[in-house]
């Protein structure tokens, strides 16, 4: 009896410490969330929102969870940054419609038409912190509608893969064998930035290994521990470019990290290497690495739901508007013929002409 006496006593006492941990917890999140509804003059309103967020912190991390953690951080940054141009001024629900307007009206106008995604992301930041708002937005939609007319988005201008090559044979000449290899890597996987900087050697399984089924069709498995549309997904780099993989072998074991760099340092090399070839006009950036190869299967003639599975694309819209603009910018530009000599000869034996600088 005495030891089950002693152990309800240390459940009550761990029940309780839990317990503080929890308000304190709420408590922070309270205060986070206090901040942001300031916004709002309304006493009746904002009595009304404190006690609904008091119930909600309990399961404000599932809230949270609706959405990537980088997408709730730039949520966070926008929301604040809309709620400083506010100038700490209380207002209503209502009148956030038209503050919210005005706030568009003058990004347009500070940056001539520009700074449109700071305005979207601003009206999905306030849906996101106050809920209520989201039926009240109808002026903001259709300035952010107008502002689409007036400045239509542009796709990222895709590369082909033989400028795709010169890029990173560019990199690995002045000394960047891993961004070279980080280039190659994008265009064969179809890999955003985020997704290249997070490769680890052990996400990779190269063909031969017992884990792999007999009959493997690719030189290498790449695994995707988090992308913009999952975790736990995968990417292929096929045998026709096994030299790829090989590449891989060989900077791990030159560096034993694969990609030692942060996803701003692999743009700006990137952005070296473009412009390093004289080809800085055509405005090529790294995510034109994912747009060039899609654009690749298209005129190979492979099926768009293929494509769309290679690329993980959550929705068709985005991988067939990829595809389309494409190729019409593809047919536009053309390499010089100084720059074809030299992708010549990578294509005759690439493994050895980036080794050589290894």
């Amino acid at each position: 009896m005495h030891d089950y006496l002693c152990f309800d006593v240390l459940f009550v006492l761990f029940g309780t410490y839990i317990s503080w941990l929890l308000c304190a917890y709420c408590y922070i999140r309270l205060f986070v969330y206090y901040k942001y509804l300031h916004v709002l003059t309304s006493s009746v309103l904002q009595s009304f929102l404190l006690i609904t967020v008091c119930i909600m912190v309990a399961m404000s991390f599932l809230r949270k969870a609706s959405v990537t953690e980088l997408t709730y951080k730039r949520y966070e940054r926008a929301y604040e940054r809309f709620y400083v141009w506010l100038g700490r001024r209380g207002v209503k629900v209502e009148e956030l419609d038209e503050l919210l307007l005005q706030y568009f009206e003058e990004i347009f106008e500070e940056n001539n038409g520009g700074g449109k995604s700071v305005g979207k992301l601003a009206m999905a930041a306030l849906v996101f912190f106050v809920p209520e708002s989201k039926t009240a937005l109808g002026l903001a939609r259709q300035a952010m509608k107008g502002w689409d007319r007036l400045t239509p988005s542009q796709a990222y201008p895709p590369l082909d893969r033989r400028t795709n090559f010169l890029i990173a044979y560019w990199l690995t000449l002045h000394h960047k064998f891993d961004f070279g290899v980080a280039v190659l890597l994008a265009f064969e996987c179809f890999l955003r930035i985020s997704e290249v900087v997070n490769i680890r050697m052990e996400h990779f399984m190269f063909e031969g290994d017992s884990n792999l089924p007999e009959g493997f069709a690719y030189s290498a498995v790449v695994r995707l521990e988090k992308t913009k549309t999952g975790d736990e997904q995968s990417c292929f780099v096929s045998k026709k470019f096994d030299w790829i993989s090989k590449l891989i072998v060989r900077l791990f074991d030159k560096n034993k990290c694969l990609f030692p760099f942060s996803a701003a340092d692999l743009r700006r090399e990137f952005s070296r290497g473009v412009a390093g070839l004289g080809l800085e006009g055509r405005g090529y950036v790294f995510h034109s690495n994912r747009h060039g190869r899609a654009t690749e299967e298209d005129l190979k003639g492979t099926p768009l739901e293929d494509i769309l599975k290679m690329g993980r694309w959550a929705v068709a819209k985005s991988g067939r508007h990829y595809i389309q603009s494409g190729k019409a910018v593809l047919a536009k530009y053309k390499l010089p013929e100084s720059l074809n000599k030299i992708v010549k000869r990578i294509e005759v034996d690439p493994l050895n002409v980036f080794c050589d600088f290894i």
